[in-house]
C-alpha cells in the first residue's frame, strides 16, 4: 500500500528474492489503527463506533446490578478506553465524527440513568457532573495537550517531530 494525499498516487514495484510483493488496497491496521491509503481515519473511527456500540450492547443485555459506579467503571473500562486509543493519531477533525463519537458516551449515560432510577429526560451535561465524566472531546483534547507538553518538555524523545515545529519567542527589552 502507497500511502498519499495527492490525487495521482505513484506505485513502485517491491521485490524479495526476486518475487514481486502484492499491494493491499483496503485499510491496513498498524498497532490497532487502521490506516487508509489517504491518510483518513474514517473507516478507523467507523469501526470504533461498530465495536463501542457492540460493548455497550453487551453491557445492557449481560448486567444486571444498578450501581452507577460499577456501571462507571465497566463504561471506563471497556469502552471509553477504545474509544481514545490512539486519538493522537486519528482525532476526528469533521464535526460529523465529533458527534458519533460523543453519540456513544451519551448513549451508555442514557442505560446508565434508565439503571439507577434518574430521570431519563436529564440533559447531557448534567448526567456528566453526576458521574464526574467529561465529554469525549475533551478527554481528547487533554491528552493531545499532555503529549504535547511530553513532547516539548523533553519527556518523549522525538527530535523529527519537534523539528516541525518553530517557537519564536521574542526578547524582552530592558
Amino acid at each position: 500500500m502507497t500511502f498519499s494525499k495527492t490525487r495521482i498516487v505513484t506505485n513502485f514495484h517491491y521485490y524479495i528474492n526476486g518475487v514481486t510483493l502484492n499491494r493491499t488496497t483496503g485499510p491496513v491496521k498498524d498497532l490497532g489503527i487502521l490506516f487508509d491509503t489517504k491518510l483518513k481515519f474514517d473507516c478507523h473511527i467507523n469501526n470504533i463506533i461498530n465495536r463501542s456500540n457492540k460493548i455497550i450492547g453487551f453491557i445492557v443485555r449481560n448486567y444486571d446490578f444498578t450501581d452507577k459506579h460499577a456501571l462507571k467503571s465497566l463504561f471506563c473500562s471497556l469502552v471509553r478506553s477504545l474509544c481514545e486509543y490512539g486519538s493522537i493519531i486519528w482525532f476526528p477533525f469533521q464535526i460529523g465524527f465529533k458527534l458519533k463519537l460523543e453519540k456513544i458516551q451519551q448513549k451508555f449515560l442514557r442505560f446508565l440513568a434508565f439503571k439507577c432510577s434518574t430521570p431519563v429526560d436529564s440533559s447531557y451535561s448534567s448526567l456528566l457532573s453526576i458521574l464526574n465524566l467529561e465529554t469525549l472531546e475533551n478527554r481528547r483534547l487533554r491528552l493531545d495537550l499532555y503529549f504535547s507538553y511530553k513532547l516539548f518538555v523533553g519527556m518523549i524523545d522525538c527530535p523529527d517531530f519537534l523539528n516541525h515545529f518553530s517557537f519564536h519567542v521574542t526578547t524582552r527589552s530592558v
